[in-house]
């Protein structure tokens, strides 16, 4: 479950308001500083909902703990998104491999346990809708494209970006999704 104290920017606003900050930093040193912050706390929480977490047996949790694990594993990314030098890609990929962890485990269980991802259709953080939304497409495709079609509108622009290319493809035929 996640520990809400480790999130204490919750929406989209709140991301580009520090964001903001973050570029309107007086020198140098001050943005090297609030990169150290973020470093820090992207390690902090790679560390606890990644790392800690690696050896969770998937198979023997319930629906609901899925649920939670795929919302806190989508946390974690959505933070680390941002950072894609060599250190960040690597961590990005791990926590998609325990995601897809989590999606097969959920894709054993018939497409009601993949359909459940619905409940995260309407969550504060844009990254989990779109992630939840291009998962579960396959298997509830009217509800999942409104959620892609209205992320497609919004800001912050990389999931409005992803989730425009996404139904792109499901519209010409290319679509990978499962």
């Amino acid at each position: 479950m996640i520990d809400w104290d480790d999130y204490p920017i919750r929406t989209p606003q709140q991301r580009l308001a520090r964001a903001k900050r973050a570029l309107g930093v007086k020198s140098m040193a001050e943005f090297e500083q609030e990169a150290i912050k973020n470093k820090e706390r992207h390690n902090h929480l790679f560390e606890k909902y990644i790392v800690q977490r690696k050896s969770m047996d998937v198979k023997s949790m319930s629906i609901e703990a899925l649920l939670d694990r795929f919302e806190e594993i989508c946390m974690v990314e959505s933070e680390l998104q941002h950072d894609m030098f060599d250190e960040g890609v690597k961590k990005f990929n791990q926590c998609q491999d325990a995601l897809f962890r989590v999606l097969d485990e959920l894709k054993a269980r018939g497409p009601d346990a993949r359909r459940m991802l619905s409940r995260f259709y309407t969550h504060f953080n844009d990254f989990i809708r779109l992630k939840a939304a291009t998962l579960s497409y396959r298997v509830a495709p009217e509800p999942a494209r409104r959620v892609l079609e209205e992320l497609k509108k919004m800001e912050p622009i990389d999931e409005a970006y992803v989730a425009g290319a996404t139904l792109a493809r499901i519209d010409n035929g290319t679509s990978m999704l499962e």
